[in-house]
């Protein structure tokens, strides 16, 4: 990266262009987003939140000494799609703050409706998390002046697909971090999900023209150099098929690390959605939870092996144990579940996967697809790592296996696992109370850094940006 910081926009252009983005999305229902492109990647998305949020929300359990209260900041909480998980995750008290005032007012709304149906339930012991609402630009105001209870303390901070929002400078980006760890306890975690900045800067470099992506995501970087991109200013334009279509920054993680320590915190978690994924569809929790969030494009089978008809309009209760084969791309793996089938498979890295779906559900669209039925991709390359794990299914010589005949499998088209692998998890967790810097230090300081972005991480990235960071 060059070692200047990008002039920032006139004033509050930026701002306001995020602002009035998400203020004129409007809310819709399971059916409606059920006719989306993305529908499937949007609740991939949701279910790795899911497993970030659950994670961290059972290690603070674990590491409390007694049954504490756990209070949470949902810092650019959009309309309050993560009221759910907290309320799962049985939390006492959350705040949550967003600059959109229109998506603030829909997420108080949204937890008014669930407070109505706790009351319903608190006769089976079911009391719902309090909650205030805060309409703030989280980049440029200091939150704490704004709580009810000034002296509120988190157990966790969680931002998530929004933190990318504040590296348009090195001001906004210090006003997020003291916004998400300053009232932290010690002890506490700051998670969220960004876009990796190695994997956008190594899409960039492989395009010809400074655009790249396909027919469900679009990123134009508006910097004018591919191998110089500013530490603070990287911006880019970022498209997502009917969800996103704004401004964003390129979060550099050895700076953000390396801000993030003056609030005593230490990297606990960084890694590509892709690495996630794999590591946690390996467990109980991430296995049933990808089939009821129905995070993946697939047929389901029951335990008989007769197909599974459910309707795309009107939900039907069903319940069913399932087998399903699941690929993203042809790097990921197959996963079956040979107890039943019987099947071997020569990839070491296949693994037994079984599920158990409860519920309602819309229609869940199978690989191969009926004659009646039309996947979500659009190119015939979408499903070719599908493609492959259904031969898997079949008899050498290419006729059908009775006991396999009705398997399908699962996966995400490949534009869509393109666009969820630019992302990350990251974890931090606050060691010890801070010693607050002064931004104008802070900014000395990162502005000493001269190393390019490399479009891979290496091991010594922290060390050299931290070497280069001590010089003044």
């Amino acid at each position: 990266m060059s070692s200047d910081t990008a002039v920032v926009s006139a004033d509050t252009k930026i701002v306001d262009k995020v602002a009035q983005h998400y203020n004129a999305q409007q809310e819709s229902g399971l059916a409606e987003r059920a006719k989306s492109r993305i529908f499937y990647l949007r609740n991939f998305n949701n279910w790795m939140k899911s497993m970030l949020i659950s994670d961290y929300l059972k290690r603070i359990r674990s590491e409390q000494k007694d049954d504490a209260p756990i209070n949470v900041l949902d810092l650019c909480c959009g309309k309050g799609g993560d009221l759910l998980k907290w309320k799962k995750g049985s939390i006492n008290k959350l705040i949550c703050a967003d600059i959109a005032d229109n998506s603030v007012k829909q997420c108080e709304v949204r937890y008014k409706e669930m407070l109505d149906r706790s009351r319903n339930e608190r006769r089976h012991g079911s009391d719902l998390f309090t909650a205030e609402f805060i309409t703030a630009d989280c980049t440029k105001e200091r939150l704490k002046n704004l709580y009810k209870e000034k002296d509120t303390k988190f157990d966790l901070v969680s931002c998530q697909f929004s933190f990318h929002y504040s590296f348009e400078s090195i001001e906004q980006a210090d006003m997020m971090l003291k916004n998400a760890c300053e009232c932290l306890k010690p002890g506490g975690y700051f998670i969220g999900t960004t876009p990796n900045c190695y994997e956008l800067v190594k899409r960039l470099r492989a395009a010809p023209e400074m655009t790249f992506g396909n027919d469900v995501y679009q990123i134009t970087f508006n910097t004018p150099d591919k191998e110089n991109v500013p530490l603070f200013g990287g911006q880019y334009d970022f498209h997502l098929e009917g969800v996103v279509d704004c401004p964003e920054f390129l979060v550099y993680f050895p700076a953000l690390k390396k801000m993030a320590e003056k609030y005593g915190m230490v990297l606990d978690l960084e890694k590509p959605f892709a690495d996630y994924f794999d590591e946690k569809l390996n467990t109980n929790d991430g296995r049933g939870l990808i089939g009821r969030m129905q995070a993946l494009e697939c047929d389901i089978v029951n335990g008989t092996g007769s197909g599974v008809s459910l309707s795309n309009t009107a939900l039907m209760k069903k319940t069913a144990n399932i087998d399903i084969r699941f690929t993203a791309d042809a790097k990921l793996r197959l996963h079956q579940r040979s107890s039943k089938s019987n099947l071997t498979d020569s990839d070491s890295d296949a693994q037994v996967l079984c599920i158990e779906c409860h519920g309602f559900m819309p229609e869940i669209e199978p690989y191969p697809a009926d004659e009646d039925v039309e996947l979500m991709g659009k190119e015939e390359s979408d499903y070719s790592a599908a493609q492959e794990a259904y031969k898997k299914t079949q008899t050498d010589d290419g006729s059908d296996n009775s006991r396999h005949k009705h398997l399908k499998v699962g996966t995400l088209s490949q534009a869509e696992w393109e666009a969820t692998t630019v992302y990350i998890v990251f974890a931090f967790r606050k060691d010890k109370e801070s010693t607050v810097i002064k931004t104008d230090d802070s900014k000395k300081a990162i502005t000493g850094v001269k190393r390019p972005l490399s479009s891979d991480r290496h091991d010594d990235d922290d060390d050299q940006f931290n070497t280069k960071m001590c010089k003044t």
